[in-house]
């Protein structure tokens, strides 16, 4: 945890003006650090009525994410749902936590994921082990993946298996991110990423499961 905790000290302005360089970054945002109840690594919430990102530092430490690229990564994803956040509510589309459901988490978290990932792929945190072996094994894995989210979209105790650090898939946790962020930069081939932000739930269902019903055939 003081690796953890070491490590943000830096980490954060290092994020901060990333997202603010290539993402647009124009507001202040709150960063708490605290030990918890290996609840969550990263939080995009409020905090005294301001936006802000929570990070624990023994989740953190129990998924072994305390390397300088690890750690920036968090802390952009975690900024990246802040920033769909704000972009929706300033086009009147409401906010991220106005919706629910399987197809609109793949979005969510695809979208936050997807700006991680254009800021560099070699600070991916969803991995335990090598960054290079997850993305590895996802990118190989993209039609198994598709398939069996489609499956398991029926089933919100199914669809935990992509999302949850506590569940593991052939190794490799948090496959959903990458699933999600392969649907996002599909969708990024014809609309700005501002544009796919503001989309609705229904778009969102529509169009994603297409996607991944084909990518599954593929």
């Amino acid at each position: 945890m003081d690796a953890v905790h070491n490590g943000l000290r830096p980490a954060i302005p290092t994020a901060v003006r990333r997202c603010r360089d290539e993402l647009g970054l124009n507001f202040p945002v709150t960063f708490v650090v605290y030990v918890g109840l290996g609840c969550g690594a990263g939080w995009a919430t409020d905090f005294r009525g301001a936006p802000a990102v929570l990070l624990g530092v023994e989740n953190a430490a129990e998924l072994g994410w305390k390397d300088p690229t690890t750690l920036v990564a968090l802390v952009e994803h975690e900024v990246a749902h802040l920033l769909h956040d704000r972009w929706r509510h300033r086009a009147g589309k409401g906010r991220i936590a106005d919706h629910r459901g399987p197809w609109w988490q793949l979005y969510v978290e695809g979208f936050a994921t997807r700006c991680e990932r254009s800021l560099g792929d070699i600070g991916l945190h969803h991995s335990t082990g090598p960054k290079e072996d997850w993305l590895a094994w996802c990118t190989e894995n993209r039609s198994r993946l598709a398939a069996l989210f489609v499956r398991s979209a029926h089933s919100p105790r199914r669809i935990r298996r992509f999302f949850g650090s506590w569940y593991p898939m052939d190794g490799h946790i948090e496959t959903g991110y990458f699933l999600g962020s392969e649907v996002v930069r599909e969708w990024e081939s014809t609309y700005e990423l501002r544009e796919i932000a503001r989309w609705g739930p229904d778009r969102v269902r529509r169009r994603a499961q297409s996607l991944l019903k084909h990518w599954a055939t593929a």
